[in-house]
């Protein structure tokens, strides 16, 4: 996939299925992305490297450092303002929908513009490398692990370590009836989908995950 060329820095995407796509971004000292929100669909902000502040309608978040991550719902007006140098941050977004983009203010004029393509030439960046290939690697100074979903997770993780779906998911039954509590793109700390877990029945046959320490 090419280097898509942003005002702020760069983009390109890392991992691509029916469900999601994932895309880094690297965010350059003292630039932001527009406040901008997706109508219709959601977003997880991962921060792998770098402080960052993340603004939105009624409020700002300040000196947020990695690792981090948050969970943006449909219609949430959101910018990203970068504090240090090269910031690097997985977006998350499910369903696959580049053109899904309302932006309310631009630092760089591009509020009644759509996604923008160009593509750039990069040389000698380290990329985020996503796949369904069960992997470990290590970049940026973290552990990237593509694993099924099991019981081994809890095993092998530590409580503050990133879990995000890549496919599949987990179910609880009720009375009879499956209800699909966990699916692709959805992001927590392992502490979190701990306690969640307990009280389900288990991962789908299909479920692969990535974790970030």
């Amino acid at each position: 996939m090419d280097v898509i060329n942003k005002p702020w820095g760069f983009e390109y995407l890392s991992y691509q299925n029916e469900s999601i796509a994932i895309w880094v971004l690297h965010i350059k000292k003292g630039c932001m992305t527009s406040l901008h929100c997706h109508p219709s669909k959601s977003t997880g902000l991962i921060l792998v490297r770098g402080t960052i502040t993340l603004n939105f309608i009624d409020k700002s978040v300040e000196n947020i450092q990695a690792p981090f991550f948050t969970s943006i719902q449909r219609g949430s007006f959101h910018q990203t303002c970068a504090l240090s140098d090269d910031v690097v941050i997985l977006e998350v977004e499910n369903p696959v929908d580049k053109n899904d983009l309302v932006r309310l203010n631009d630092l760089y004029g591009r509020e009644n513009k759509k996604y923008e393509y160009d593509s750039i030439n990069v040389f000698n960046i380290e990329r985020i490398n996503i796949s369904d290939n069960l992997i470990s690697y290590n970049i940026f100074g973290r552990t990237f692990t593509i694993e099924y979903g099991s019981l081994d997770l809890f095993n092998s993780k530590l409580p503050d370590d990133i879990i995000i779906f890549l496919r599949g998911n987990v179910t609880k039954k009720i009375e009879n009836i499956n209800h699909t509590v966990i699916i692709p793109g959805d992001i927590f700390v392992l502490s979190v989908f701990d306690r969640i877990f307990k009280n389900m029945d288990g991962f789908s046959d299909d479920c692969i995950v990535l974790t970030i320490r």
